[in-house]
Protein backbone atom coordinates (compact mmCIF):
# COMPACT_ATOMS: atom_id res chain seq x y z
CA UNK A 1 0.00 0.00 0.00
CA UNK A 2 1.57 3.33 -1.81
CA UNK A 3 1.32 6.78 -2.92
CA UNK A 4 3.42 5.93 -5.65
CA UNK A 5 1.80 6.10 -8.76
CA UNK A 6 2.82 3.42 -11.21
CA UNK A 7 0.74 3.03 -14.95
CA UNK A 8 1.90 -0.29 -15.20
CA UNK A 9 1.11 -2.84 -12.59
CA UNK A 10 4.33 -5.34 -12.01
CA UNK A 11 3.44 -8.69 -12.48
CA UNK A 12 5.13 -12.06 -10.80
CA UNK A 13 6.40 -13.90 -13.63
CA UNK A 14 6.33 -16.49 -11.14
CA UNK A 15 2.10 -16.39 -10.96
CA UNK A 16 2.54 -16.27 -14.74
CA UNK A 17 3.95 -19.48 -15.57
CA UNK A 18 1.81 -21.50 -12.54
CA UNK A 19 -1.33 -20.09 -13.58
CA UNK A 20 -0.68 -21.47 -17.13
CA UNK A 21 -1.25 -24.83 -15.73
CA UNK A 22 -4.18 -24.18 -13.98
CA UNK A 23 -6.03 -21.66 -11.32
CA UNK A 24 -3.75 -20.23 -8.87
CA UNK A 25 -4.19 -17.79 -5.42
CA UNK A 26 -2.71 -14.30 -6.61
CA UNK A 27 -2.68 -11.62 -4.09
CA UNK A 28 -3.46 -8.15 -5.60
CA UNK A 29 -1.55 -5.00 -3.90
CA UNK A 30 -3.66 -2.02 -4.62
CA UNK A 31 -2.13 2.21 -4.49
CA UNK A 32 -4.19 4.11 -2.33
CA UNK A 33 -5.98 6.86 -3.78
CA UNK A 34 -4.38 9.87 -4.17
CA UNK A 35 -6.87 12.83 -2.03
CA UNK A 36 -6.77 14.73 1.28
CA UNK A 37 -7.90 12.13 3.54
CA UNK A 38 -4.61 9.11 2.16
CA UNK A 39 -1.89 12.49 2.20
CA UNK A 40 -3.26 13.56 5.43
CA UNK A 41 -2.08 9.38 6.80
CA UNK A 42 1.02 9.29 5.61
CA UNK A 43 1.65 12.07 7.24
CA UNK A 44 -0.20 10.52 10.51
CA UNK A 45 2.43 8.03 9.85
CA UNK A 46 5.31 10.12 10.75
CA UNK A 47 3.64 11.28 13.85
CA UNK A 48 2.58 7.77 15.17
CA UNK A 49 6.22 6.98 14.55
CA UNK A 50 7.68 9.11 17.31
CA UNK A 51 5.58 8.50 20.20
CA UNK A 52 6.28 6.39 22.81
CA UNK A 53 5.65 2.98 22.91
CA UNK A 54 2.34 1.37 24.87
CA UNK A 55 -1.71 1.22 23.84
CA UNK A 56 -1.61 4.77 22.30
CA UNK A 57 0.46 4.11 19.65
CA UNK A 58 -0.76 1.18 18.86
CA UNK A 59 -4.07 2.32 18.57
CA UNK A 60 -3.09 5.36 16.23
CA UNK A 61 -1.38 3.34 14.01
CA UNK A 62 -4.39 0.54 13.91
CA UNK A 63 -6.53 3.65 12.91
CA UNK A 64 -4.71 5.25 10.52
CA UNK A 65 -3.46 1.55 9.10
CA UNK A 66 -6.67 0.42 8.90
CA UNK A 67 -8.42 3.53 7.51
CA UNK A 68 -5.55 3.60 4.87
CA UNK A 69 -6.22 -0.08 3.58
CA UNK A 70 -10.07 -0.05 4.01
CA UNK A 71 -9.96 3.31 1.54
CA UNK A 72 -7.44 1.50 -0.77
CA UNK A 73 -9.57 -1.96 -0.57
CA UNK A 74 -13.05 0.33 -1.22
CA UNK A 75 -11.63 1.95 -4.40
CA UNK A 76 -12.04 -1.61 -6.00
CA UNK A 77 -14.63 -3.37 -4.09
CA UNK A 78 -17.36 -3.26 -7.05
CA UNK A 79 -15.04 -5.09 -9.35
CA UNK A 80 -13.48 -7.90 -6.82
CA UNK A 81 -17.64 -8.05 -6.00
CA UNK A 82 -17.98 -8.60 -9.51
CA UNK A 83 -14.93 -11.46 -9.76
CA UNK A 84 -16.85 -13.58 -7.10
CA UNK A 85 -20.26 -13.24 -8.88
CA UNK A 86 -19.02 -14.46 -12.67
CA UNK A 87 -17.26 -16.97 -10.85
CA UNK A 88 -13.82 -15.88 -12.00
CA UNK A 89 -12.39 -16.27 -8.65
CA UNK A 90 -13.48 -18.59 -6.05
CA UNK A 91 -13.28 -16.32 -3.19
CA UNK A 92 -11.67 -13.11 -2.14
CA UNK A 93 -9.52 -12.62 1.05
CA UNK A 94 -8.77 -8.95 1.93
CA UNK A 95 -5.32 -7.94 4.05
CA UNK A 96 -5.79 -4.18 5.32
CA UNK A 97 -2.94 -4.14 6.69
CA UNK A 98 -1.43 -4.01 3.35
CA UNK A 99 -4.24 -2.72 0.85
CA UNK A 100 -4.14 -6.47 -0.63
CA UNK A 101 -6.59 -9.09 -1.69
CA UNK A 102 -6.15 -12.51 -2.50
CA UNK A 103 -7.84 -13.98 -5.28
CA UNK A 104 -8.68 -18.21 -4.74
CA UNK A 105 -8.75 -19.84 -8.03
CA UNK A 106 -7.87 -16.99 -10.29
CA UNK A 107 -7.17 -18.20 -14.23
CA UNK A 108 -4.38 -17.14 -16.41
CA UNK A 109 -6.95 -14.60 -18.15
CA UNK A 110 -7.96 -13.38 -14.78
CA UNK A 111 -4.89 -12.34 -13.60
CA UNK A 112 -3.85 -10.65 -17.15
CA UNK A 113 -6.83 -8.76 -17.61
CA UNK A 114 -6.82 -7.19 -13.97
CA UNK A 115 -2.97 -6.07 -14.70
CA UNK A 116 -3.96 -5.06 -17.93
CA UNK A 117 -7.03 -2.91 -16.44
CA UNK A 118 -4.31 -0.60 -14.28
CA UNK A 119 -6.23 1.63 -12.54
CA UNK A 120 -4.53 1.83 -9.28
CA UNK A 121 -3.30 -1.76 -9.46
CA UNK A 122 0.49 -1.53 -7.89
CA UNK A 123 1.42 -5.26 -8.45
CA UNK A 124 0.21 -8.94 -9.11
CA UNK A 125 2.18 -11.38 -7.04
CA UNK A 126 2.24 -15.09 -6.16
CA UNK A 127 1.28 -16.55 -2.89
CA UNK A 128 4.45 -17.46 -1.88
CA UNK A 129 4.75 -20.24 0.75
CA UNK A 130 7.34 -19.90 3.57
CA UNK A 131 8.43 -23.51 4.91
CA UNK A 132 8.35 -24.83 7.82
CA UNK A 133 11.24 -23.94 10.32
CA UNK A 134 13.99 -26.58 9.79
CA UNK A 135 16.67 -27.42 12.73
CA UNK A 136 20.01 -28.54 11.89
CA UNK A 137 19.54 -32.21 12.79
CA UNK A 138 21.56 -35.65 13.59
CA UNK A 139 22.53 -38.08 15.87
CA UNK A 140 23.21 -37.22 19.22
CA UNK A 141 26.67 -37.51 20.30
CA UNK A 142 28.19 -37.28 23.82
CA UNK A 143 30.92 -35.01 23.70
CA UNK A 144 33.57 -37.17 25.70
CA UNK A 145 33.25 -40.64 24.22
CA UNK A 146 31.31 -39.95 21.52
CA UNK A 147 28.77 -42.70 21.78
CA UNK A 148 25.13 -42.08 20.77
CA UNK A 149 23.02 -41.28 23.74
CA UNK A 150 19.06 -43.29 23.58
CA UNK A 151 17.71 -40.53 25.78
CA UNK A 152 18.17 -37.05 27.25
CA UNK A 153 19.50 -36.89 31.19
CA UNK A 154 16.55 -38.26 33.48
CA UNK A 155 15.48 -35.20 35.81
CA UNK A 156 15.02 -36.22 39.37
CA UNK A 157 11.76 -35.49 41.36
CA UNK A 158 12.76 -32.14 44.02
CA UNK A 159 15.23 -30.44 41.77
CA UNK A 160 14.85 -27.20 39.86
CA UNK A 161 16.50 -27.37 36.15
CA UNK A 162 17.66 -24.48 34.26
CA UNK A 163 18.08 -23.15 30.92
CA UNK A 164 21.52 -23.00 30.08
CA UNK A 165 20.36 -19.90 28.02
CA UNK A 166 18.70 -18.36 30.56
CA UNK A 167 21.95 -18.47 32.87
CA UNK A 168 24.30 -17.80 30.43
CA UNK A 169 22.62 -14.65 29.11
CA UNK A 170 22.22 -13.70 33.07
CA UNK A 171 18.95 -12.97 32.95
CA UNK A 172 18.16 -13.48 36.61
CA UNK A 173 20.34 -10.86 37.50
CA UNK A 174 17.36 -8.46 36.54
CA UNK A 175 15.04 -10.96 38.22
CA UNK A 176 16.74 -9.82 41.57
CA UNK A 177 16.18 -5.86 40.69
CA UNK A 178 12.39 -6.79 39.86
CA UNK A 179 12.48 -6.90 36.67
CA UNK A 180 10.93 -10.18 35.18
CA UNK A 181 8.81 -9.03 32.54
CA UNK A 182 5.79 -8.67 34.42
CA UNK A 183 2.84 -6.05 32.43
CA UNK A 184 4.68 -7.04 29.00
CA UNK A 185 3.18 -9.44 26.50
CA UNK A 186 4.93 -11.40 24.02
CA UNK A 187 3.68 -12.38 20.49
CA UNK A 188 4.61 -16.04 18.99
CA UNK A 189 3.99 -16.43 15.72
CA UNK A 190 4.92 -19.95 15.03
CA UNK A 191 3.27 -23.39 14.82
CA UNK A 192 0.96 -22.55 17.32
CA UNK A 193 1.72 -23.10 21.10
CA UNK A 194 0.40 -26.20 23.54
CA UNK A 195 -0.81 -23.82 26.09
CA UNK A 196 -1.67 -26.02 28.96
CA UNK A 197 2.05 -26.84 29.17
CA UNK A 198 2.62 -26.68 33.00
CA UNK A 199 5.67 -24.53 32.07
CA UNK A 200 3.35 -22.32 29.81
CA UNK A 201 0.22 -22.38 31.23
CA UNK A 202 1.00 -19.55 33.71
CA UNK A 203 2.37 -17.32 31.44
CA UNK A 204 -0.58 -17.30 28.46
CA UNK A 205 -2.91 -14.44 29.08
CA UNK A 206 -5.46 -16.20 28.32
CA UNK A 207 -5.78 -18.57 31.20
CA UNK A 208 -8.36 -17.57 33.98
CA UNK A 209 -8.12 -17.88 37.90
CA UNK A 210 -9.84 -21.19 37.37
CA UNK A 211 -7.18 -22.51 35.00
CA UNK A 212 -9.43 -22.36 32.22
CA UNK A 213 -8.70 -20.46 28.73
CA UNK A 214 -9.66 -18.26 26.81
CA UNK A 215 -9.11 -17.67 23.22
CA UNK A 216 -10.58 -15.17 21.88
CA UNK A 217 -7.87 -11.97 21.52
CA UNK A 218 -5.15 -14.62 22.51
CA UNK A 219 -5.04 -17.03 20.00
CA UNK A 220 -5.16 -16.96 15.90
CA UNK A 221 -4.61 -19.47 13.66
CA UNK A 222 -4.65 -19.46 9.71
CA UNK A 223 -3.28 -23.06 9.00
CA UNK A 224 -5.98 -25.29 7.98
CA UNK A 225 -4.64 -28.52 9.63
CA UNK A 226 -6.32 -30.38 12.37
CA UNK A 227 -4.40 -33.33 14.76
CA UNK A 228 -4.66 -36.99 13.05
CA UNK A 229 -6.78 -39.30 14.43
CA UNK A 230 -7.82 -36.15 16.40
CA UNK A 231 -5.32 -37.11 19.27
CA UNK A 232 -3.32 -33.85 20.09
CA UNK A 233 0.66 -34.65 21.08
CA UNK A 234 0.36 -34.82 24.58
CA UNK A 235 -2.60 -37.73 24.13
CA UNK A 236 -5.64 -35.67 24.91
CA UNK A 237 -8.59 -35.33 22.49
CA UNK A 238 -8.81 -32.62 19.93
CA UNK A 239 -13.17 -32.86 19.06
CA UNK A 240 -13.27 -30.89 15.49
CA UNK A 241 -17.09 -30.75 16.27
CA UNK A 242 -16.01 -28.33 19.10
CA UNK A 243 -12.68 -26.96 18.69
CA UNK A 244 -12.61 -26.79 14.85
CA UNK A 245 -13.90 -23.72 13.02
CA UNK A 246 -15.51 -24.66 9.29
CA UNK A 247 -12.72 -23.08 7.52
CA UNK A 248 -10.45 -26.05 8.86
CA UNK A 249 -8.27 -23.90 11.82
CA UNK A 250 -8.37 -24.23 15.38
CA UNK A 251 -10.70 -21.90 17.66
CA UNK A 252 -8.52 -23.46 20.76
CA UNK A 253 -4.33 -23.25 20.90
CA UNK A 254 -2.79 -26.29 19.55
CA UNK A 255 0.33 -27.13 18.12
CA UNK A 256 1.32 -30.53 16.34
CA UNK A 257 4.56 -30.09 15.44
CA UNK A 258 6.32 -28.63 18.68
CA UNK A 259 8.40 -25.92 17.28
CA UNK A 260 6.43 -23.03 18.30
CA UNK A 261 6.01 -24.80 21.69
CA UNK A 262 9.69 -24.67 22.28
CA UNK A 263 10.40 -21.47 21.10
CA UNK A 264 7.73 -19.96 23.44
CA UNK A 265 8.80 -22.12 26.30
CA UNK A 266 12.65 -19.88 25.69
CA UNK A 267 10.97 -16.46 26.22
CA UNK A 268 8.65 -16.77 29.28
CA UNK A 269 8.57 -20.38 30.57
CA UNK A 270 8.51 -21.34 34.16
CA UNK A 271 7.33 -23.81 36.57
CA UNK A 272 8.24 -24.68 40.31
CA UNK A 273 11.15 -26.89 38.85
CA UNK A 274 12.02 -24.94 35.58
CA UNK A 275 13.07 -21.99 34.19
CA UNK A 276 13.63 -22.04 30.54
CA UNK A 277 12.43 -18.42 30.13
CA UNK A 278 14.48 -15.50 29.83
CA UNK A 279 10.98 -13.63 31.56
CA UNK A 280 8.92 -15.60 33.60
CA UNK A 281 6.41 -12.86 34.07
CA UNK A 282 5.45 -11.77 30.77
CA UNK A 283 2.25 -12.90 29.21
CA UNK A 284 1.92 -14.16 25.82
CA UNK A 285 -0.47 -14.80 23.04
CA UNK A 286 0.04 -16.68 19.92
CA UNK A 287 -0.59 -16.86 15.99
CA UNK A 288 -0.06 -20.71 14.03
CA UNK A 289 0.96 -19.34 10.60
CA UNK A 290 3.46 -21.86 9.89
CA UNK A 291 1.95 -25.84 9.55
CA UNK A 292 3.98 -28.93 8.42
CA UNK A 293 4.22 -27.93 4.91
CA UNK A 294 5.27 -24.15 5.99
CA UNK A 295 2.65 -21.68 5.47
CA UNK A 296 1.88 -19.27 2.55
CA UNK A 297 3.01 -15.46 2.65
CA UNK A 298 -0.52 -14.42 2.52
CA UNK A 299 -1.69 -16.21 5.50
CA UNK A 300 1.75 -15.07 7.49
CA UNK A 301 1.02 -11.82 7.06
CA UNK A 302 -2.84 -12.36 8.01
CA UNK A 303 -1.19 -13.59 11.45
CA UNK A 304 1.22 -10.18 11.67
CA UNK A 305 -2.34 -8.26 11.07
CA UNK A 306 -3.84 -9.79 13.92
CA UNK A 307 -1.04 -8.81 15.96
CA UNK A 308 -1.47 -5.29 15.56
CA UNK A 309 -5.41 -5.53 16.72
CA UNK A 310 -6.12 -9.16 18.20
CA UNK A 311 -9.73 -10.50 17.79
CA UNK A 312 -11.97 -12.78 18.89
CA UNK A 313 -11.65 -16.12 17.38
CA UNK A 314 -14.38 -15.64 14.86
CA UNK A 315 -12.06 -12.69 13.81
CA UNK A 316 -14.55 -10.08 15.24
CA UNK A 317 -14.20 -6.94 17.30
CA UNK A 318 -10.69 -5.86 17.03
CA UNK A 319 -8.87 -4.48 19.92
CA UNK A 320 -5.46 -2.77 19.23
CA UNK A 321 -5.24 -2.35 23.05
CA UNK A 322 -4.77 -5.84 23.70
CA UNK A 323 -1.42 -5.81 21.17
CA UNK A 324 1.79 -7.81 21.82
CA UNK A 325 4.48 -5.29 22.51
CA UNK A 326 6.83 -8.37 21.22
CA UNK A 327 6.27 -10.36 18.53
CA UNK A 328 9.27 -13.29 18.45
CA UNK A 329 9.58 -14.88 14.90
CA UNK A 330 11.96 -18.18 14.31
CA UNK A 331 11.07 -18.32 10.86
CA UNK A 332 11.89 -16.88 7.77
CA UNK A 333 13.24 -17.10 3.96
CA UNK A 334 10.89 -15.57 1.45
CA UNK A 335 12.17 -14.25 -1.59
CA UNK A 336 14.17 -11.03 -1.34
CA UNK A 337 12.23 -9.14 -3.82
CA UNK A 338 8.58 -9.77 -1.94
CA UNK A 339 7.24 -6.96 -0.56
CA UNK A 340 5.07 -8.74 1.76
CA UNK A 341 7.01 -9.11 5.12
CA UNK A 342 9.03 -6.01 4.52
CA UNK A 343 5.47 -4.24 4.54
CA UNK A 344 4.30 -5.64 7.28
CA UNK A 345 7.39 -5.31 9.12
CA UNK A 346 7.03 -1.31 8.88
CA UNK A 347 3.19 -1.70 9.99
CA UNK A 348 4.49 -3.07 13.19
CA UNK A 349 7.25 -0.71 14.33
CA UNK A 350 4.46 2.40 13.49
CA UNK A 351 2.43 -0.04 16.03
CA UNK A 352 5.24 0.18 18.34
CA UNK A 353 5.62 -3.88 17.92
CA UNK A 354 9.23 -4.47 18.29
CA UNK A 355 9.87 -7.66 15.72
CA UNK A 356 12.52 -10.42 16.63
CA UNK A 357 13.24 -12.62 14.09
CA UNK A 358 15.76 -15.36 13.68
CA UNK A 359 19.03 -14.72 10.71
CA UNK A 360 17.89 -18.59 10.12
CA UNK A 361 20.22 -21.52 9.62
CA UNK A 362 22.77 -23.00 6.79
CA UNK A 363 25.15 -25.72 5.95
CA UNK A 364 27.08 -24.40 4.92
CA UNK A 365 26.89 -20.33 5.96
CA UNK A 366 27.93 -17.76 3.48
CA UNK A 367 28.14 -14.05 4.09
CA UNK A 368 24.90 -12.08 3.14
CA UNK A 369 23.01 -15.13 3.56
CA UNK A 370 20.20 -13.86 6.34
CA UNK A 371 16.91 -14.64 5.79
CA UNK A 372 13.94 -12.65 4.96
CA UNK A 373 11.97 -10.65 6.51
CA UNK A 374 15.30 -10.51 9.32
CA UNK A 375 17.20 -8.84 6.93
CA UNK A 376 15.00 -5.88 6.85
CA UNK A 377 16.40 -2.96 8.92
CA UNK A 378 12.79 -2.82 11.15
CA UNK A 379 13.69 -6.33 12.25
CA UNK A 380 15.75 -6.72 15.88
CA UNK A 381 17.20 -9.93 13.94
CA UNK A 382 19.22 -12.64 16.10
CA UNK A 383 21.99 -15.30 15.43
CA UNK A 384 22.90 -18.13 17.73
CA UNK A 385 25.47 -18.54 20.01
CA UNK A 386 27.01 -22.09 20.98
CA UNK A 387 28.25 -23.48 24.18
CA UNK A 388 31.59 -21.56 24.21
CA UNK A 389 29.98 -18.19 23.47
CA UNK A 390 30.77 -18.38 19.24
CA UNK A 391 28.88 -17.99 16.73
CA UNK A 392 27.00 -21.82 16.31
CA UNK A 393 27.92 -22.95 12.85
CA UNK A 394 24.77 -23.23 11.38
CA UNK A 395 23.96 -19.48 12.00
CA UNK A 396 23.65 -17.14 9.05
CA UNK A 397 24.76 -13.77 8.99
CA UNK A 398 25.36 -10.58 6.86
CA UNK A 399 25.80 -8.26 5.43
CA UNK A 400 21.94 -7.82 4.84
CA UNK A 401 21.27 -7.88 1.15
CA UNK A 402 18.92 -5.26 1.49
CA UNK A 403 20.58 -2.87 3.32
CA UNK A 404 24.41 -3.53 3.54
CA UNK A 405 24.01 -3.31 7.59
CA UNK A 406 25.46 -5.54 10.16
CA UNK A 407 23.03 -8.65 10.32
CA UNK A 408 22.57 -10.21 12.87
CA UNK A 409 22.56 -7.09 15.39
CA UNK A 410 22.85 -9.49 18.14
CA UNK A 411 23.49 -13.40 19.08
CA UNK A 412 22.08 -15.43 22.01
CA UNK A 413 22.15 -19.11 23.10
CA UNK A 414 20.17 -21.15 20.98
CA UNK A 415 22.00 -24.74 21.14
CA UNK A 416 20.96 -27.64 23.33
CA UNK A 417 18.23 -25.48 24.31
CA UNK A 418 16.21 -26.66 27.26
CA UNK A 419 12.65 -25.71 26.69
CA UNK A 420 9.09 -26.92 26.55
CA UNK A 421 7.49 -29.19 23.75
CA UNK A 422 3.26 -29.99 23.39
CA UNK A 423 3.93 -34.11 24.62
CA UNK A 424 4.35 -31.63 27.92
CA UNK A 425 8.21 -32.59 28.71
CA UNK A 426 10.78 -30.11 28.68
CA UNK A 427 13.57 -31.10 26.67
CA UNK A 428 17.16 -30.00 25.17
CA UNK A 429 16.26 -32.29 21.82
CA UNK A 430 13.68 -31.91 19.51
CA UNK A 431 11.69 -34.86 17.76
CA UNK A 432 12.54 -35.50 13.57
CA UNK A 433 10.86 -37.73 12.07
CA UNK A 434 10.76 -40.36 14.94
CA UNK A 435 14.27 -39.31 16.38
CA UNK A 436 15.67 -37.35 18.66
CA UNK A 437 17.92 -34.05 17.66
CA UNK A 438 19.57 -31.39 19.28
CA UNK A 439 17.34 -28.90 20.14
CA UNK A 440 19.49 -25.94 18.75
CA UNK A 441 19.06 -23.11 15.84
CA UNK A 442 18.76 -19.62 15.36
CA UNK A 443 14.56 -20.23 16.61
CA UNK A 444 16.28 -20.89 19.98
CA UNK A 445 18.18 -18.34 20.36
CA UNK A 446 15.54 -15.83 19.14
CA UNK A 447 12.83 -15.92 21.51
CA UNK A 448 16.00 -15.83 24.25
CA UNK A 449 16.06 -11.80 23.00
CA UNK A 450 12.18 -11.68 22.81
CA UNK A 451 12.28 -12.21 26.41
CA UNK A 452 14.96 -10.00 27.07
CA UNK A 453 12.79 -7.03 25.34
CA UNK A 454 10.75 -7.94 27.58
CA UNK A 455 12.59 -7.58 30.28
CA UNK A 456 13.99 -3.93 29.08
CA UNK A 457 10.71 -2.89 28.64
CA UNK A 458 9.42 -3.29 32.01
CA UNK A 459 12.25 -1.46 33.21
CA UNK A 460 12.05 1.49 30.53
CA UNK A 461 7.91 2.01 30.25
CA UNK A 462 7.69 4.70 27.40
CA UNK A 463 10.98 4.27 25.32
CA UNK A 464 11.20 4.31 21.52
CA UNK A 465 11.36 2.10 19.24
CA UNK A 466 15.21 3.23 18.34
CA UNK A 467 15.91 3.20 21.69
CA UNK A 468 15.07 0.16 22.80
CA UNK A 469 17.32 -1.72 19.21
CA UNK A 470 19.83 0.50 20.39
CA UNK A 471 19.72 -0.39 23.97
CA UNK A 472 20.40 -4.17 22.84
CA UNK A 473 23.40 -3.22 20.65
CA UNK A 474 25.21 -1.37 24.04
CA UNK A 475 23.95 -4.44 26.01
CA UNK A 476 26.31 -6.73 23.99
CA UNK A 477 29.24 -8.40 24.55
CA UNK A 478 31.39 -7.02 20.95
CA UNK A 479 29.53 -3.03 21.48
CA UNK A 480 32.72 -1.24 20.09
CA UNK A 481 34.12 -4.23 17.27
CA UNK A 482 30.41 -5.22 15.78
CA UNK A 483 30.80 -7.39 12.82
CA UNK A 484 28.69 -9.46 10.28
CA UNK A 485 29.18 -12.61 11.78
CA UNK A 486 27.46 -11.96 15.54
CA UNK A 487 26.29 -7.90 15.42
CA UNK A 488 27.50 -6.47 18.47
CA UNK A 489 27.77 -10.15 19.94
CA UNK A 490 25.85 -12.00 22.42
CA UNK A 491 23.11 -9.82 24.79
CA UNK A 492 24.17 -9.37 28.45
CA UNK A 493 20.89 -8.67 30.71
CA UNK A 494 23.27 -7.84 33.48
CA UNK A 495 24.01 -5.04 31.02
CA UNK A 496 21.12 -4.20 29.63
CA UNK A 497 18.88 -3.96 33.03
CA UNK A 498 22.13 -2.55 35.18
CA UNK A 499 21.29 -1.10 38.83
CA UNK A 500 20.70 2.48 39.05
CA UNK A 501 19.46 2.26 35.40
CA UNK A 502 15.66 1.28 35.71
CA UNK A 503 13.29 4.32 35.35
CA UNK A 504 12.07 5.90 37.89
CA UNK A 505 8.08 4.76 35.96
CA UNK A 506 8.47 1.30 35.80
CA UNK A 507 6.41 -1.18 37.60
CA UNK A 508 8.47 -3.25 39.45
CA UNK A 509 7.66 -7.06 40.26
CA UNK A 510 6.72 -7.46 44.10
CA UNK A 511 9.11 -8.54 46.52
CA UNK A 512 7.16 -11.72 47.46
CA UNK A 513 8.06 -12.91 43.48
CA UNK A 514 11.58 -11.69 43.25
CA UNK A 515 12.55 -13.64 46.52
CA UNK A 516 10.43 -16.93 45.14
CA UNK A 517 12.81 -16.37 41.86
CA UNK A 518 16.19 -15.52 43.58
CA UNK A 519 15.72 -18.99 45.63
CA UNK A 520 14.58 -21.10 42.87
CA UNK A 521 17.76 -19.66 40.73
CA UNK A 522 19.91 -20.32 43.71
CA UNK A 523 19.30 -23.85 43.78
CA UNK A 524 18.63 -24.39 39.99
CA UNK A 525 21.02 -26.93 38.00
CA UNK A 526 21.81 -25.91 34.41
CA UNK A 527 19.89 -29.08 32.72
CA UNK A 528 22.84 -29.51 30.21
CA UNK A 529 25.66 -28.56 31.54
CA UNK A 530 27.99 -31.03 30.39
CA UNK A 531 28.63 -29.92 26.93
CA UNK A 532 26.72 -31.99 24.27
CA UNK A 533 27.59 -31.80 20.29
CA UNK A 534 25.17 -32.48 17.60
CA UNK A 535 26.97 -34.77 15.09
CA UNK A 536 25.67 -33.47 12.16
CA UNK A 537 25.73 -34.86 9.20
CA UNK A 538 26.87 -38.49 10.62
CA UNK A 539 30.39 -38.53 10.43
CA UNK A 540 33.16 -41.52 10.49
CA UNK A 541 35.87 -41.72 13.24
CA UNK A 542 38.45 -38.84 12.10
CA UNK A 543 35.94 -36.93 9.60
CA UNK A 544 35.54 -33.42 10.51
CA UNK A 545 32.75 -31.56 10.78
CA UNK A 546 30.89 -29.14 8.60
CA UNK A 547 32.52 -25.92 10.19
CA UNK A 548 35.95 -27.72 10.46
CA UNK A 549 35.95 -29.05 6.73
CA UNK A 550 35.03 -25.51 5.26
CA UNK A 551 38.32 -24.20 7.52
CA UNK A 552 40.82 -26.96 6.62
CA UNK A 553 39.05 -26.53 3.06
CA UNK A 554 39.55 -22.65 2.78
CA UNK A 555 43.42 -22.96 3.86
CA UNK A 556 43.81 -25.31 1.42
CA UNK A 557 42.67 -23.36 -1.47
CA UNK A 558 40.06 -25.20 -2.42
CA UNK A 559 36.45 -24.16 -2.98
CA UNK A 560 33.62 -25.46 -0.99
CA UNK A 561 31.05 -24.02 -3.77
CA UNK A 562 29.52 -21.60 -1.74
CA UNK A 563 26.86 -19.32 -3.71
CA UNK A 564 28.17 -15.64 -4.10
CA UNK A 565 26.77 -13.32 -1.58
CA UNK A 566 24.20 -11.57 -3.77
CA UNK A 567 22.46 -14.96 -3.99
CA UNK A 568 21.18 -14.31 -0.50
CA UNK A 569 19.12 -16.41 1.88
CA UNK A 570 17.97 -18.63 -1.01
CA UNK A 571 21.41 -19.94 -1.99
CA UNK A 572 22.18 -23.49 -3.06
CA UNK A 573 22.07 -26.52 0.27
CA UNK A 574 20.68 -23.84 2.83
CA UNK A 575 18.14 -24.15 5.30
CA UNK A 576 16.75 -21.58 4.74
CA UNK A 577 14.05 -21.02 7.70
CA UNK A 578 14.75 -20.22 10.96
Amino acid sequence: MTSVTSSTPVVDPALLAAAAKGPVDAVVFFQAPQNATTSGTFERFAQIEDMPLGAARKEAAYSAIHDLGAATIGAHQSQLDGLVKSGAVRAIDTLWSLGAVRLRGASLDTIKSIAAAGGGVQSVMQDEIIPLPQLPTGPITDAVDGAIESAPPVEEPGKVYEDWGVKRMNAPAAWSQGITGAGIVIGSLDTGVWTQHPVLKGSFRGTNADGTQTADYNWKDTVKELPANNTLPDGSTFDPAVDGAQDGTSKRPIDLNGHGSHTTGSAVGWDATHITGVAPDAKFIAARGLGEKGGSMFDLVAAMEWFMAPTKVDGTAPRPDLAPDIVTNSWGGAATGNPFLWMALRNWKRAGIIPVFASGNAQPTVPGQVAVPGMYPEALTVGASDLDDTRAWFSMYGPSDFSGDHKPEVIAPGHWTYSTLPDGTVRDVFPVNGQDHPASGTSMATPHVAGAVALYLQAHPGAKFGEVINAFKKASDHYTNPNDEIGYGIVKVDQLIQPGTISKDAKLTDAARVAELDAQVAKAEVYNEKIRTPGWPPRKPGQLDPIESQLEAAAAGVSMGAVPPSAGAQAAGALISA
